[in-house]
């Protein structure tokens, strides 16, 4: 804990100004409590990061604190021939059958669900329910 005269002195003011802050005639600036984040990140960062808060600012835009490291950028996209095969594969390993096998159905069965004005996901909604009854044990 300081005295009066020990903060007025770490944070660059009078001692008056701190005993006329104790008592509500003044409040201190925004300079002014910045420095006391300052001052007390040390003991307490908890405390610095509310008085902080405070005047609208944070640990890092005080330069308390580092900020932390940016976002690594996104990975590229996956070429759509290797999505394609990915997709291919999928359904050859459902099937227990090759690539090249099932290439030439799922390329019908898509093609006609565009052709029908189908979305994607409208067409997986429709048979995981056509699947269900399936899969349920009897």
């Amino acid at each position: 804990m300081l005295s009066q005269e020990q903060l007025a002195n770490a944070i660059g003011s009078s001692k008056r100004t701190v005993q006329r802050w104790e008592t509500n005639r003044a409040h201190p600036s925004t300079g002014e409590m910045a420095k006391v984040a300052a001052l007390v990140h040390p003991q307490d960062p908890a405390i610095a990061a509310e008085i902080a808060a405070s005047i609208g600012q944070t640990l890092e835009s005080l330069g308390l604190v580092p900020p932390p490291p940016p976002a690594p950028p996104p990975l590229p996209p996956m070429p759509r021939h290797l999505a394609v095969d990915a997709v291919v594969c999928v359904a050859s390993d459902a099937l227990g059958v090759t690539p090249g096998a099932v290439r030439a159905a799922l390329l019908a069965a898509f093609r006609r669900a565009r052709e029908l004005g189908l979305a994607y996901d409208e067409v997986e909604r429709a048979m995981d329910d056509a699947l269900k009854p399936a899969l349920k044990p009897a």
